[in-house]
């Protein structure tokens, strides 16, 4: 897994994809490998624990960093402010 992780996070669930997985968590975990089943239809964390743990830990690891429902992050920046919004 040496792809660079992408995660992403909605109202209710969170996405974190890194090569040819992609961890889902909403109310359970999911475990997909989208080089085989690109239509996510077949959940294989039972068959690969030992991912569901890599990627669920690099999930914290971001919730940490980026924030998560209205937790700020460490790493969590001020928006952008436009000259115009001082006025």
């Amino acid at each position: 897994m040496g792809a660079r992780p992408i995660f992403t996070v909605f109202p209710v669930s969170q996405l974190l994809s890194v090569g040819v997985f992609i961890l889902i968590t909403f109310m359970s975990t999911a475990l997909f490998d989208l080089e085989a089943d690109p239509g996510e239809r077949r959940d294989v964390a039972d068959q690969h624990p030992q991912v569901v743990e890599r990627l669920s830990a690099l999930a914290a690891a971001a919730r940490d960093e980026l924030g998560d429902k209205g937790r700020k992050g460490a790493g969590q920046r001020e928006p952008a402010r436009h000259r115009d919004d001082d006025e």
